[in-house]
């Protein structure tokens, strides 16, 4: 395959900056996608791509997602992909022209202040990203062809391990749901507001506790616990890849 002669497309991860034009709470980064949506739908027809991430495509094969970074404080990247493009010049047209277009969309997804898109490789909360560049390459021929996938064969019990894993998490999750709700019904009445919001958020997280739209019910202690567990349950797997 010629070096220059292959599908290629980029994805970009741009921060959402918001500046309002009163003092109050900046709206949730997901309320600002939505504007987004909204504002890129009046410019080129899109359509709903609703799976794992919340997303459209573009008519021109692209495609706009919502990358969710913290459940519980409601942080978000915007992601823009271009569609498969025949070599590097063509990537780069499309992924200029995607700026452009997000760029201008953002402009006007918020009525209440400026909504703007950056580029960076880290934020305030310590969280890196950027881009990632995808290339149609020839994987393997032959008997190395064979032996790649006799590998894959073989990682089905890490996978299935994985996924039991999965099932028990979300088994715990339940149980710490219940358990917290039965001893926050129970303590609520007798504490005065201030510590009930406090305990709300110590059990729910502070989206919940500001009765914010679509809140997980998800403490950032509880999700730093989360997160650590899923490494280690997806430890076996991602090494055998």
């Amino acid at each position: 395959m010629p070096l220059l002669d292959r599908l290629a497309g980029l994805e970009t991860e741009y921060a959402l900056r918001f500046h309002a034009e009163r003092p109050f709470d900046p709206p949730p980064h997901r309320e600002l996608f939505r504007g987004l949506l909204a504002a890129l739908a009046r410019r080129v027809p899109t359509a709903r791509a609703g799976e794992i991430k919340d997303g459209v495509f573009l008519a021109n094969g692209g495609a706009v997602w919502f990358e969710q970074v913290r459940h519980s404080g409601g942080h978000g990247l915007i992601e823009g992909a271009t569609p498969e493009c025949r070599g590097p010049f063509q990537t780069v047209l499309y992924q200029r022209a995607q700026d452009r277009l997000l760029a201008e969309a953002a402009a006007s997804a918020s009525p209440a202040g400026e909504c703007s898109l950056i580029k960076n490789d880290r934020d305030s909360l310590d969280n890196v990203y950027g881009a990632q560049e995808n290339y149609e390459v020839t994987l393997a021929r032959g008997v190395w062809l064979v032996l790649w996938r006799i590998g894959l064969v073989l990682l089905v019990p890490a996978a299935l391990l994985t996924w039991l894993a999965y099932l028990l998490l979300v088994a715990l999750y339940v149980a710490y749901l219940l358990i917290a709700g039965v001893l926050y019904v129970a303590a609520g009445p007798f504490l005065a507001r201030g510590r009930r919001r406090s305990l709300c958020r110590a059990l729910f997280g502070e989206e919940v506790e500001q009765q914010r739209p679509e809140a997980v019910p998800l403490p950032r202690w509880l999700e730093d616990v989360l997160l650590l567990y899923v490494r280690v349950a997806t430890l076996p797997l991602s090494g055998g890849l």
